[in-house]
């Protein structure tokens, strides 16, 4: 939903290993690719990295290529569960990997990692394989999820043993909560189970302070992200609802539209009718979330469950406070009562009562906000996380080499 541009400079992290190397990723969509891995996809090619995506190409692809990444078409099958489509995906990757012979695979995404291990599986050329988790997906978070979605997930959960197991994977977990879940179930082993929490976040020299002063009514609360129920939408409309009802003067913007792929998405009657409440504006898509988020007092995740929820660091990022639901993901970024409010899941009293206890506190938001911004600074920056990438790749590629590997359950 962010920004995809690269603008200020990238991290000053040389890494002599990656020249030369051949790197692979593999995602569901372009945007997907141009908002979430761009800048880390442009830091490799400046290591001396080839960099492809293979994803479905769309109107991003033209950006992306244009930083020296190579965008590789295929049809992958994001919101599609018959085994047909999959089949197709697995059928195109194996092509793609034959002839771009990659030194490493990155694949992100629940379903793309069944879709590689598949289309890997008799592959003469044992290839490395990172499986990053994004999240556990809609299959794990969504509700009211049909038959055939309830058996997809029991097949997907007998096979993520034999998926993380095999030799040359390893499991990139964004939370602490997946990662300690996906060793209790035994889906992996301790040395191929990693934390990095995220992609990194380009954190502000200088915090963001445009709000500080702000003492106009109403206070603006802002949602990115697409508009699905596990996502916490109807909360947050049902927490909106109660505050006006209280007297409590705000704005609550949205910046994302409806997903229909996805089967939690909201339909566009229900978007219609959600925008005409006089208070909250849906503004769709839109490629400059920062600005957005700048003219905002405080960011809004009532999300179900999240990987690691990357509008939650960009609002750090600039020194907003956030309120989050007290899920996997949202918990690992936010520090109940220190940059941020954390409130029960799928409850709107609870959020109805975070929204209301900040929109008359002006110098806590400001407080918290300056704490996030310390934290982004501290913990989720580019700089720290593209390292700690760097050094996994390392270790990937030392037992690529039959070199002494050196793998730790976290690196850095």
């Amino acid at each position: 939903m962010s920004e995809g541009n690269t603008s200020p400079s990238l991290p000053d992290l040389r890494f002599s290993f990656l020249k030369g190397k051949t790197v692979l990723f593999l995602i569901t969509e372009d945007w997907a690719f141009a908002t979430h891995r761009l800048r880390f996809g442009v830091w490799l090619v400046e290591n001396g990295v080839q960099v492809y995506v293979a994803c479905r190409s769309g109107a991003k692809s033209t950006e992306i290529e244009a930083l020296g990444i190579r965008v590789v078409p295929l049809a992958t099958s994001r919101g599609k569960t018959g085994f047909g489509a999959i089949l197709r995906s697995c059928s195109g990757f194996r092509r793609i990997v034959k002839e771009i012979k990659p030194d490493l695979i990155h694949v992100v995404g629940l379903q793309l990692i069944v879709v590689a291990w598949a289309s890997l599986l008799f592959f003469r050329r044992k290839v490395p394989v990172i499986n990053a988790i994004a999240g556990m997906g809609t299959l794990f978070s969504g509700v009211n999820l049909g038959v055939k979605y309830r058996l997809v997930r029991g097949f997907v959960v007998k096979l993520l043993p034999f998926i993380f197991g095999s030799r040359n994977r390893w499991a990139v977990f964004q939370n602490l909560d997946d990662f300690e879940m996906a060793k209790a179930r035994n889906w992996c082993e301790g040395t191929q189970a990693v934390l990095i929490r995220g992609v990194g976040v380009l954190v502000e020299a200088v915090r963001d302070d445009s709000r500080d002063e702000q003492k106009e009514d109403p206070i603006k609360f802002l949602f990115a992200g697409r508009l699905l129920r596990d996502k916490g939408v109807a909360e947050l409309m049902a927490a909106s609802r109660k505050l006006n009802l209280d007297g409590v003067s705000h704005e609550v913007e949205f910046v994302g539209e409806a997903d229909f792929a996805n089967p939690n998405s909201f339909t566009k009657q229900e978007v219609d009718a959600f925008n005409e409440l006089p208070w909250i504006n849906f503004s769709g898509r839109r490629d400059d979330v920062l600005n957005r988020m700048r003219q905002s007092d405080v960011i809004v995740l009532p999300s179900y469950r999240e990987g690691l929820p990357k509008v939650l660091l960009e609002a750090g990022s600039l020194g907003r406070p956030v309120i989050a639901a007290n899920v996997e993901g949202c918990r690992e970024v936010v520090v109940d009562q220190l940059n941020g409010l954390l409130v029960a899941p799928r409850d709107f009293a609870s959020l109805a009562d975070a929204m209301a206890s900040l929109a008359g506190d002006r110098d806590r938001r400001v407080e918290m906000g300056t704490r996030n911004w310390i934290r982004m600074n501290a913990e989720f920056s580019e700089v720290i996380i593209f390292g700690e990438f760097a050094m996994l790749y390392q270790s990937i590629f030392e037992v690529a080499c039959n070199i002494d590997p050196k793998a730790e359950n976290r690196i850095g």
